[in-house]
């Protein structure tokens, strides 16, 4: 007799196997060897239900729990401090109407390691359409995840000097326009750039005119609020966009970031000043229009001799 017909082997089914018994060895040999983990409990939603009554090997390698430790547990043991609690909400409310259930969330590893996680819940009834198991397919997507931030965070800041891009720092206008109109609360603006930029360039190179946007950010960041949206907006100009502040606070903060950017020594001993303008929203501004007064503001400081602020 060869393995194969001794049952001995996992290279196929057992010999004098009925159909449905062989084809029910081919599903759960398919499910072993599946790429993605597999998790199969009763219907018991209320706690400390649901009880886990399958694992694949996938989910063993995914998680560090073996079959034997796991099996009997609920999957709430995978769950943890940064479990988003509406994701669980939503999913036992997709459970109890017997539909199918997709997310992600973060779920533990039995070391206590998070990672991300992307399943899909589905219910298995029986013949007479009672639902008896739930069956689960999960992927870990931490490293998908990461890349993702990355190059989230690659659309979303400057590369040169770590801020804000231009495009973001509008999405930060349009979210303080709706704060506005919802709660009635102020914000400003903030936009200002570096006088004579151009001969900093010339003189010291663009290196060094690389390395001044660099520290003039840094100079400006120590004095931000967490809240604060600061990006740069082209070249050498910048924008701050300030939540919960009117222009009665945002000229003081002004003040304080111009003569902390004119008492700070940059790369080769450079000196720098700044033109700055100033606006606080008013009820109906467009962005654009917020946008254009603060730039108002910033000619005007620029046409009375630069190195001192514009109120747009």
């Amino acid at each position: 007799m060869t393995r194969n017909q001794s049952g001995n082997s996992n290279n196929g089914p057992p010999a004098g196997l009925s159909i449905d018994a062989e084809w029910s060895f081919i599903f759960r040999s398919a499910v072993e060897s599946a790429y993605d983990a597999v998790l199969i409990t009763d219907a018991e939603l209320t706690a400390p239900g649901p009880h886990i009554l399958y694992v694949n090997k996938a989910f063993t390698e995914m998680t560090g729990w073996s079959a034997e430790e796991i099996i009997g547990q609920s999957p709430r043991i995978l769950q943890g401090p940064e479990t988003d609690p509406e994701v669980l909400t939503r999913l036992r409310r997709a459970l109890e109407h017997g539909e199918s259930f997709d997310a992600r969330a973060i779920n533990y590893r039995r070391d206590g390691s998070a990672f991300q996680l992307e399943w899909r819940t589905a219910p298995i009834p029986d013949a007479e359409d009672r639902i008896t198991h739930y069956i689960s397919i999960q992927r870990d997507v931490t490293a998908e995840e990461r890349i993702r931030s990355r190059l989230q965070q690659r659309a979303d800041f400057d590369d040169l000097t770590g801020v804000l891009r231009r495009a973001s720092a509008e999405q930060a206008i349009q979210g303080e326009i709706k704060r506005a109109g919802r709660y009635g609360t102020p914000f400003s603006l903030i936009l200002f750039d570096i006088d004579h930029f151009r001969t900093i360039n010339d003189e010291h190179g663009h290196a060094a005119a690389d390395e001044v946007l660099k520290q003039l950010t840094r100079v400006i960041t120590t004095r931000l609020r967490e809240h604060d949206h600061f990006a740069r907006w082209g070249g050498d100009e910048f924008l701050l966009v300030l939540p919960h502040t009117s222009s009665d606070g945002a000229e003081p903060l002004a003040q304080a970031l111009h003569a902390r950017a004119a008492n700070a020594t940059f790369v080769d001993h450079i000196t720098i000043t700044l033109s700055m303008g100033i606006a606080e929203y008013a009820e109906g501004d467009t962005p654009q229009q917020l946008i254009e007064r603060a730039d108002e503001g910033l000619y005007a400081a620029r046409e009375a001799g630069r190195n001192s602020l514009g109120t747009g």
